[in-house]
């Protein structure tokens, strides 16, 4: 047995990705869950420049069937790597992982999108496109809408974001106005105006979330990204909670890091860590002011 085992190879990672998301179309079909495969494989051919590659299958699911669909995963083998609440700034998706089958990111709601998720799903669910993805039919997002998504998303990656949104918008060419137009729609304009790397409108700039936009696009430090949030955030307790939450690490991100649980020492050096860390940025930021 030992002999015949070190003939696996192992999945290459697109082939991986692809089935993946055959297999959570199948999984949803199956239980009457309504999800949206998004980004990466699931896009339209020729939304992403070549040799763009994704590491992991991203899907949005109604938010009312997120912890079924999460339940069943799990049921089929994967392991719940950050959750809803630790996964990110906007606590949008759950991270899991199989030993087949690598990594999916479960959505129960899009950044830059500010309407109700539920209304916000209905609306892309309502418009929604068939794509076959390793031979299982997936329900996608309509192209308008898909690059939609994938523009509001690069408003959040400084490293790729950019040269992603230059392309799709040479590939939509005329289209790309009824791209801007589905921002206003789905309430979505300010990551939409970032992304796109166009003057933006003074409405714009003066938004709410103009800052929080501005320092995760370009990948600012942690005091701007904080200022941001807080800039964002509706009402003071939401404030308050973003800023203590600031200096306090994320437990499942704090384990990745040390690949391993983490002691209670561990939040203590994290702490400090933020503090001086945070002290050094303000302290640069004032300079620059004045």
């Amino acid at each position: 047995m030992a002999e015949r085992q070190k003939d696996i190879v192992p999945l290459p990672l697109e082939v991986r990705v692809r089935m993946t998301h055959a297999l959570i179309a199948v999984i949803c079909r199956e239980n009457g869950i309504d999800v949206l495969h998004i980004k990466g494989y699931s896009a339209p051919d020729g939304f992403y420049r070549p040799n763009r590659t994704s590491s992991d299958a991203d899907i949005l699911v109604r938010p009312t069937q997120a912890k079924l669909l999460v339940s069943l995963l799990t049921a089929n083998g994967w392991k719940t790597v950050t959750t809803f609440e630790s996964g990110s700034i906007f606590q949008h998706a759950t991270a899991l992982w199989h030993t087949v089958w690598g990594y999916v990111d479960v959505h129960r709601s899009f950044p830059g999108i500010n309407l109700d998720p539920e209304l916000a799903f209905t609306d892309l669910w309502n418009r929604r496109s068939l794509k076959f993805i390793s031979n299982q039919s997936c329900n996608v997002p309509d192209q308008i809408d898909h690059a939609l998504l994938i523009a509001i998303h690069a408003a959040r990656d400084p490293s790729r974001g950019t040269s992603d949104v230059e392309y799709l918008k040479r590939r939509l060419g005329d289209n790309w106005p009824q791209v801007a137009e589905r921002a206003v729609q789905m309430s979505a304009q300010t990551p939409f105006a970032v992304a796109s790397q166009d003057e933006i409108p003074t409405s714009i700039e003066s938004s709410n979330d103009f800052r929080l936009w501005q320092a995760l696009s370009k990948g600012e430090d942690r005091l701007a990204l904080l200022e941001g949030r807080i800039s964002a955030a509706n009402g003071l307790f939401p404030k308050a909670k973003i800023l203590a939450s600031a200096l306090v690490a994320n437990r499942d991100h704090l384990r990745m890091r040390l690949e391993r649980q983490p002691r209670w020492t561990d939040y203590v050096v994290e702490f400090k860590t933020r503090v001086v860390e945070s002290f050094h940025a303000w302290n640069k930021h004032r300079k620059n002011r004045y």
